[in-house]
């Protein structure tokens, strides 16, 4: 699932280049997640119990109070498991996020893949250049990594 998961984050990705979905992280966000749930229904990944969610409300059950921008899974109340289960990727939305904002960020997926098992995390940025804006995207499968992509701990 990872790769269909990754080509329709790229292709989402490439197709939200209109300016003004730029110029906030909430209009940027809110195209994105329509475009990528589009791709996620076309390569199959989404289903009756297989859900995108945008700023899902975790709760005392989840074990961390983050709110991811967007997470794909299958909700407890569809499928009975635990909270840690069926979670299949986590996406970080920045506006415009400085080297120590990204770093946060990365830490906050860390978090959730502690606490809620999510094998896959992708954080995006637009950054400004000279030549206009580009998008930076970093993708975290943690079933690849050797170790923690923050504190350089094996899993």
């Amino acid at each position: 699932m990872d790769e269909r998961i990754v080509e329709a984050t790229i292709r989402a990705l490439s197709v939200v280049n209109h300016v003004r979905f730029f110029k906030s992280e909430r209009g940027y966000q809110g195209r994105f997640f329509c475009e990528l749930e589009a791709f996620l229904y076309e390569y199959g990944v989404l289903s009756d119990s297989t859900i995108l969610e945008m700023e899902y409300q975790k709760t005392t059950q989840h074990g961390t109070s983050q709110r991811p921008d967007i997470i794909l899974h299958i909700p407890v109340e569809a499928s009975g498991a635990a909270v840690g289960e069926n979670n299949f990727a986590v996406w970080a939305l920045k506006h415009r996020a400085s080297a120590f904002k990204a770093q946060e960020d990365f830490g906050k997926l860390d978090e959730m893949f502690e606490y809620l098992c999510y094998p896959l995390g992708i954080f995006s940025t637009p950054l400004d250049t000279i030549s206009g804006t580009i998008l930076v995207t970093t993708l975290i499968d943690l079933s690849r990594l050797p170790f923690n992509s923050m504190t350089g701990m094996s899993p």
